[in-house]
C-alpha cells in the first residue's frame, strides 16, 4: 500500500498542510499527479506531493497519527503535471 500526502484546494477553508490518503492499486503514482479525493463529503481534485510505501494497514496508520486517513477515489493523470 502507498501513503500519499495530497494538497487540496477547498474554497471555504484556508488549508496549509497536506492530507493523507492511501492507495492500494497497481498504477504508479508520483508527486505532481492529480488525484480525486473525498474531502468534507465532496469529491475534489488534489495534487500528490509525497508518496511513501508502507506495510502498515490503514487502521494502524490512523491509530499512529490519530487522524482519519482517506482513500484515493481516482487517479486523473498518468504523469506529473
Amino acid at each position: 500500500m502507498q501513503l500519499l500526502e495530497v494538497l487540496i484546494e477547498y474554497s471555504t477553508h484556508s488549508l496549509d498542510r497536506p492530507f493523507s490518503y492511501t492507495y492500494s492499486g497497481k498504477r504508479k503514482i508520483e508527486p505532481g499527479v492529480r488525484v480525486l479525493v473525498t474531502f468534507n463529503h465532496r469529491e475534489i481534485v488534489g495534487y500528490v506531493v509525497n508518496v511513501e510505501n508502507t506495510n502498515k494497514s490503514k487502521e494502524e496508520l490512523e491509530q499512529e497519527t490519530g487522524l482519519k486517513i482517506g482513500e484515493i477515489a481516482d487517479i486523473l493523470d498518468e504523469h506529473p503535471i
